[in-house]
């Protein structure tokens, strides 16, 4: 039974990336702006497929005038998904 419920935890944990944090300093080193796709939660079922709560959207950064940067997260997308 262990091995079934760690089998399915995996799946999950690499279908969320938990292991990643969500680090927007990261994401823009090497690219902005940064458009991102971020699977938040699932509903999974054998019938029903899968809900998935997504959040979608661009992340560029800015120079201020005081010489900070300031990152901008513009979601273009945040809900419920259905995927069969």
């Amino acid at each position: 039974m262990y091995s079934i419920i760690k089998s399915i935890y995996q799946d999950i944990e690499n279908e969320l990336e938990l292991r990643n944090p969500f680090n927007p300093n990261v994401l823009l080193a090497t690219k902005s702006p940064f458009q991102y796709s971020m699977r938040r939660a699932l509903i999974e079922s054998v019938e029903g497929g899968t809900d998935v709560f997504l959040s979608e959207g661009i992340l560029s950064k800015h120079n201020l005038q005081n010489g900070q940067v300031a990152i901008q997260d513009n979601r273009t997308y945040e809900g419920w998904r259905h995927e069969f």
